[in-house]
């Protein structure tokens, strides 16, 4: 509760103004004298701070229509909320091999979306123009004006340095330490924030999605490749190195198949997109009635992840044996991980579970055997609240953490006063 109320003179309005947006965030709507109790501010300040928040249209009031016999005592109550279409928010998500760029209101909800290949030989100036390009024309097409626009929330399927602003490098590109956010604030005249995907669907999570008020999470993101985000005390949890997280260079099998990191048998190499592709391959080789061979006239090599989950819907044993094969290796991960954290939740993401539930079933009946009868712990595996739209909501979550939801909006991010890692979008504050 304390770190809404704040102690540090030259940023307390701005931890005011903080705890009062994510108070309404959360709980609204509220009357003003709820607001006040729950964040321990004044009359006097909350008048002030909600007077400039409707001023500035991110809070709204809605009268309450009292009851006919209650109609004529007092003055009728007023409630707050957030008001969702008082501005926008840009996402941009940088996978290997799309960039998708993302309009949403106020409460992440996603308005409109433009996804494009990202192809390998892209140089990073090539790249850089078309994010850019990507970006003007789904402003264009929802006709919004840059000033309706709070800021944009970049989360590459990579390595970043948040701290500098950075995307340090992504898997299938040859591109190195990009200034990500300054090329793009100074080409669009607009705030601009960044953060591995991973940790923004964890965020958005927390904030918007089933995690809320939980207090530690795992999510791991299942997609080209493998990757968890670790939330602990509601702390993203990042590793003295930034390397947290990278679950996919889990070795599994011994002597397995070789992995892009030079090692063999990681779980990349079987639970990924591509790994899914390549066991199900191997399956269907020595199962020529397997209905994966309808797929692409019968050329295996065309044979993508969700056909294989299509055709384990469908019964096909083959399929099924691939998925029971992905299923153990990682839901073993996924155990040892509840095994050693004991996490309120872990959420998985992608569409890899998320397309059918081949998959997920028997993931969730891995796990239960390993963890219940070592804790007698229920496991609380859960599907991301987003579906597919999980990367899209996670950098619009990013942006509005960053620039209308943290207390970095009333005064300039520059202030000499202000604590050296002030970053908003790591803390979810109690309301």
């Amino acid at each position: 509760m304390s770190e809404l109320v704040g102690s540090n003179l030259p940023i307390i309005k701005r931890q005011n103004r903080s705890a009062v947006l994510k108070t309404l965030l959360r709980h609204g709507p509220l009357p003003r004298r709820e607001v006040g109790f729950r964040t321990l501010l004044t009359p006097s300040t909350i008048t002030n701070l909600v007077g400039e928040l409707l001023d500035q249209g991110l809070v709204r009031e809605i009268p309450v229509v009292a009851s006919p016999r209650h109609d004529r005592v007092g003055r009728r109550p007023v409630l707050l909320e957030i008001n969702s279409s008082g501005g926008y928010v840009l996402g941009a998500y940088v996978g290997a091999t799309t960039l998708t760029v993302t309009i949403g209101d106020l409460r992440a909800r996603v308005l409109g979306y433009r996804q494009t290949p990202l192809h390998r030989d892209l140089s990073e100036e090539g790249f850089l123009d078309l994010l850019v390009s990507e970006i003007k024309l789904l402003l264009a097409e929802h006709a919004t004006p840059l000033d309706r626009v709070y800021g944009i929330g970049v989360t590459p399927a990579g390595d970043v340095d948040a701290h500098r602003g950075l995307l340090l490098r992504l898997p299938e590109h040859p591109w190195r330490d990009l200034p990500l956010v300054a090329d793009l604030q100074a080409r669009l005249s607009l705030p601009v924030a960044i953060e591995n995907s991973r940790e923004a669907m964890a965020l958005a999570e927390m904030v918007f999605g089933g995690a809320q008020g939980v207090s530690s999470l795992v999510l791991i993101h299942l997609a080209w490749s493998i990757g968890c985000s670790l939330v602990i005390d509601q702390r993203v949890y990042s590793g003295d190195h930034g390397g947290a997280g990278r679950l996919g260079h889990v070795v599994v099998e011994e002597n397995g198949a070789p992995c892009s990191c030079g090692k063999r048998g990681c779980l990349n190499t079987i639970a990924s997109a591509k790994g899914i592709v390549r066991i199900a391959r191997a399956e269907a080789e020595s199962a020529t009635d397997s209905t994966l061979w309808h797929f692409h006239d019968g050329d295996l090599s065309q044979l993508t992840d969700l056909d294989v989950l299509k055709a384990a819907d469908e019964g096909d044993p083959a399929a099924q044996r691939a998925v029971w094969r992905i299923a153990t290796a990682l839901g073993q991960v996924i155990a040892n991980l509840i095994l050693v954290l004991d996490p309120s939740m872990v959420v998985v993401a992608g569409r890899v579970v998320e397309a059918s539930n081949a998959l997920f079933a028997p993931l969730h009946q891995v796990v239960d055997s390993i963890v219940y009868p070592a804790t007698g712990l229920a496991s609380n595996l859960q599907l991301s609240a987003f579906g597919e739209e999980g990367p899209r909501v996670a950098g619009l979550t990013l942006a509005l953490q960053s620039f209308v939801y943290s207390p970095a909006l009333t005064l300039p991010t520059d202030t000499a006063d202000d604590p050296p890692d002030e970053r908003l979008n790591r803390v979810w504050l109690e309301a």
